[in-house]
């Protein structure tokens, strides 16, 4: 992520971080319009994210535990 400089309480607000982390995407893929993230554990941030980008998709699959 670019380093900004923070608010003047040293704390960046959910807004800056939301900003940060789209800025550091454009850096990675400057062409995509679209980010997917496969983590498997993701969904420990699901609140988070859901915080950051209000309208971001969240796409659930249970895979059959022999794909696996």
């Amino acid at each position: 992520m670019s380093r900004r400089a923070p608010a003047k309480n040293g704390i960046m607000s959910l807004k800056e971080i939301a900003e940060a982390h789209l800025q550091y995407l454009k850096q990675k893929a400057p062409h995509s319009q679209r980010v997917v993230n496969k983590a498997i554990n993701n969904y420990h941030y699901a609140g988070i994210i859901h915080l950051l980008f209000p309208k971001a998709y969240f796409i659930h699959i249970k895979r059959h535990p022999l794909d696996c």
